[in-house]
């Protein structure tokens, strides 16, 4: 049986899940990055630092967003950057993204 310090975790971790999801759609990175790699970044990140690149992941999701991200993008600003600004933006939205979960926490 559950305890309830339990349930609410698993409870947090799907939402979290869902907005792991979401971002990946926003940003066209569906196909690039699963949620479980994204989760596993964040685990190891301490926030305010620029610690996610440390495996060269980032870099590498950065090279393969590009080369993508203007056919799945379900946001039409992302969709309209150039591939340079797009791919710092969705760096800079990562590790906004990873601050905001690591302080949740």
């Amino acid at each position: 049986k559950l305890t309830s310090l339990e349930v609410i975790d698993d409870v947090n971790t799907m939402i979290m899940k869902d907005d792991i999801f979401d971002f990946r759609l926003k940003w066209g990175i569906i196909d690039v990055i699963s949620n479980d790699e994204i989760l596993d970044l964040f685990s190891r990140h301490t926030a305010g630092k620029q610690d996610l690149d440390s495996t060269g992941r980032i870099s590498k999701l950065k090279k393969d967003a590009r080369a993508e991200y203007q056919a799945k993008a379900q946001d039409a600003d992302i969709v309209s950057l150039n591939k340079i600004k797009y791919g710092n933006e969705l760096v800079a939205a990562l590790y906004k993204f990873a601050d905001s979960y690591v302080n949740e926490r």
